[in-house]
Formats: structure tokens, sequence, C-alpha cells
């Protein structure tokens, strides 16, 4: 066996070695809340170190969430609580587990989120790090909260918001935020607040009045109006 046959042998050794090191449990798992008798729904997203799409969905399901997890560090938090006509939704990819955060990769965790586009909807997130697209075209947004911290976020709608939407409330910190289509939100109020990070907000698709309030830090902020 000549000397380069053994390091090559000695080097598949140990990258197989470090496979089963490294390797990650992945787990898929999926939740569904039907409508119902449902008129109204608030959702509350802790998206911490995570990815996530969401876009509407069939109008007899509140939420469905297809979840790909590291199961060896998180276990997601799927929670419903129904009060009459109101319909209470919490999701924490990370559930209780306080793990060690160190070498976890947000590529190995993934929801695919639909919304009935049925029911008026106040929309909550907290999000940490990963990335984030939201399709809100057709839904009936009333609210809408959004804390990021490092997590690049994109929203975008196409077609305007069925009601009016009582308000939009942003806040990015070191993070990026871009939204296209804003004005079809119909919103009376909308408030961004960005710090070192960056933010494009697009307006298209408004009419009517409504109060914006922007506010920028050290960061970067792109304003495009209706024309």
């Amino acid at each position: 066996m000549n000397r380069s046959y053994r390091l090559l042998m000695i080097v598949l050794v140990l990258f197989v070695s470090a496979g089963f090191l490294f390797a990650r449990s992945i787990e898929r798992e999926t939740f569904v809340e039907p409508v119902d008798n449902a008129k109204e729904a608030e959702i509350t997203f802790e998206m911490g170190l995570c990815e996530m799409d969401l876009s509407p969905g069939k109008a007899d399901e509140l939420i469905h969430v297809e979840a790909m997890y590291d199961a060896d560090h998180f276990k997601p938090d799927f929670r419903v609580k129904r009060d009459t006509d109101k319909v209470y939704v919490y999701l924490n990819p990370r559930g209780d587990d306080k793990s060690d955060m160190d070498n976890i990769d947000s590529d190995d965790h993934y929801y695919d989120v639909k919304l009935s586009p049925e029911i008026p909807m106040n929309l909550n997130f907290e999000i940490g790090l990963g990335e984030h697209d939201m399709d809100l075209s057709g839904l009936k947004i009333e609210r809408i909260h959004i804390e990021s911290g490092l997590a690049e976020t994109r929203l975008k709608l196409d077609k305007a918001n069925p009601i009016t939407a009582k308000s939009i409330d942003v806040e990015t910190g070191l993070g990026e935020f871009y939204g296209e289509g804003l004005g079809y939100l119909r919103f009376e109020r909308f408030d961004l607040e960005c710090g070192l990070g960056e933010a494009s907000v697009d307006f298209t698709g408004f009419e009517g009045d409504g109060e914006v309030n922007l506010s920028v830090g050290l960061g970067d902020l792109e304003i495009i109006l209706p024309k």
C-alpha cells in the first residue's frame, strides 16, 4: 500500500467520522388548525433561528404548517386557544428548549406556513435570524406587528387587502426588511423603525388616506411611493 493511498484512506475515515459526529436528527411535522366557526384570528410567531415561507392557503384551514427541524435542539411549540369566535394561535419553533445554540444552522429549521384567506388576521412576528418570506396577497389583514433582529424579512402583496388594516408596525434592528406593494394593505397607520440595518418600503397600491411614520437610526432606508 503506497503512501498516497494510505493518506487517502485516512482522509476518508476522518471525513466519515466527522459526518457521524455532526449528523443532525432532522424531523418533519405537520400542524393544522381548521377554521370551524372562527370569525377572527390572532397568530403569534416567535421565529428565533429558522427560515419561513408564509402565503395564502386553503379557505377551511385557519393555519397549516409544514415544519422541518433539528430534533436534537428543537421541538416546535404549537398551541391553539379558542374564545367564542376568536382563535389564538402560537408557534415557537424552539419550544421550551434552552440548549446550546452553537453549531445550529437555520437551514435545518424551515417552516412553510399557509393561512386562510377567509377570516381577518392579527399577525405578530418576533424574528431572530434567518430568511422570512411573507406573501400576504389576498389575506384579510387587520393588524401586523413585526420585530426583527438580524433576520432578512421580505413582505409582499400584489392585490388589495379585502379589509382595512388598522395598523402595520415594523421594528428592525441589525437585519433587513423589504416591503413590496405595502399600499395594498389599505392601512390606516404604518410605522417603521429601522435601527442599524436596512429597510425598503414600497407603497405601491395605496389609495385613500393613511398615516405613515418612518424612523431610521444609522441604517439605510429606501422609500418608493405609488405613481
